[in-house]
């Protein structure tokens, strides 16, 4: 066989809005919401130029409406727009000045999808595919009986909790087979391909559909809601994937690495695992479909089903509040497994013994739309 270097170019095509967030977010004095349009203020260089603007950011007042105080100081917002989101909420527009915005993260004041996000979904998809759950249970047995031990307590963090599994099924991190998939960071993102979406969070609370806020509200327009910079569905976006010289390994004796031969068919590891997680959603979404108000994630996932797909692609989620499950190895939670995590301190109101008992989605038109991070993968040839 040929000793060659493998590299592809890789294609991602957003299904539903998609983000991944930087710790920063866009204070409510950062931007002015016209319509359906919200501006990103250049605040920087608003102080520079209009003193009277930098008298009012130092007085420190930053909790009042900027649209009003703008006006008050006779200060043109439009000389300081960085950059325009289209807004899709529903809430009023005087509520938006009340809110941080979750902002995307950006390299040179570009947005970006990071290659790490792209692989760390990748490899979850991977690992789950091999059907090894008993290693990651028994690595958190493990780990939950050594930090019982109160001595133990502060040296042993819950980051370690699935060492022990990666170990048995990938050997040392030296060795891992994961090290011959190498996911650029994407191309940049136009900001004319972002949005400002409304997120919130459905809970099930005694098998009821409920939302959070200060309380589990019955109505969604009752419960707390968070806005996000995300990208718009539609958007494809570019990057390049290596592989390196693993095909010369996979033919030559080296015990070192373990499962190597799941990196060149990882597509079709990948699907087999995305059909029965979005034929699992399917299931939940049903089951507490009160008055049809979870028909489009419910219709959102099954034209995810009926796709079709070319053997060079594949459907994942990922990025911010993807949930557990996308980002989970385990897929058979029972209530020993739930116990578990309670153990842990991850789980809080395990009565209904549902977990996860939570979803996050965007809102459109007051109603639920479609869960966040939905792509569509494409390798390209070699």
């Amino acid at each position: 066989m040929e000793n060659k270097y493998i590299t592809m170019d890789y294609e991602i095509e957003v299904l539903s809005p998609t983000t991944v967030t930087q710790p920063s977010r866009i204070s409510s004095f950062e931007f002015v919401l016209e319509g359906k349009d919200l501006y990103i203020l250049d605040i920087m260089k608003m102080a520079r130029e209009n003193e009277r603007a930098l008298s009012y950011l130092e007085k420190g007042h930053l909790d009042t409406n900027i649209v009003e105080e703008l006006k008050r100081l006779e200060i043109d917002y439009k000389k300081y727009i960085k950059y325009k989101l289209e807004y899709t909420s529903s809430v009023d527009p005087s509520e938006i000045y009340k809110k941080e915005i979750y902002e995307i993260v950006k390299t040179a004041g570009r947005p970006y999808i990071p290659g790490s996000s792209i692989k760390g979904a990748i490899r979850t998809a991977i690992t789950r595919s091999l059907n090894k759950e008993k290693y990651y249970l028994e690595s958190l047995e493990d780990f939950i009986k050594r930090r019982s031990n109160k001595d133990n307590q502060r040296s042993h963090k819950k980051a370690e909790c699935d060492e022990k599994a990666e170990k048995n099924l990938f050997g040392t991190p030296n060795y891992s087979p994961f090290r011959f998939l190498m996911i650029s960071d994407s191309e940049l993102i136009p900001f004319s391909n972002l949005e400002a979406s409304e997120v919130r969070i459905l809970n099930i609370c005694n098998g009821k559909l409920k939302w959070k806020g200060r309380r589990n509200e019955d109505r969604l327009q009752h419960s707390l809601y968070i806005v996000v910079e995300t990208i718009k569905k539609g958007t494809k976006i570019k990057g390049t994937l290596g592989m390196g010289f693993i095909e010369y390994f996979t033919t030559q004796e080296f015990a070192e690495f373990k499962n190597l031969d799941m990196i060149l068919e990882f597509i079709s590891k990948i699907r087999g695992q995305t059909s029965m997680y979005i034929n699992s959603e399917i299931e939940f979404y049903k089951k507490y479909n009160e008055k049809g108000i979870l028909n489009g994630p419910i219709n959102f996932y099954q034209n995810l089903q009926r796709m079709k797909l070319s053997d060079r692609q594949f459907l994942i989620q990922l990025g911010f509040s993807t949930g557990y499950k996308s980002k989970s190895v385990i897929t058979n939670i029972d209530k020993a497994f739930i116990q578990r995590l309670k153990s842990l301190g991850k789980v809080r109101m395990i009565n209904d013994y549902i977990f996860p008992k939570t979803r996050k989605l965007v809102i459109r038109n007051n109603r639920p739309a479609e869960p966040l991070g939905w792509v569509k993968f494409t390798l390209g040839e070699q």
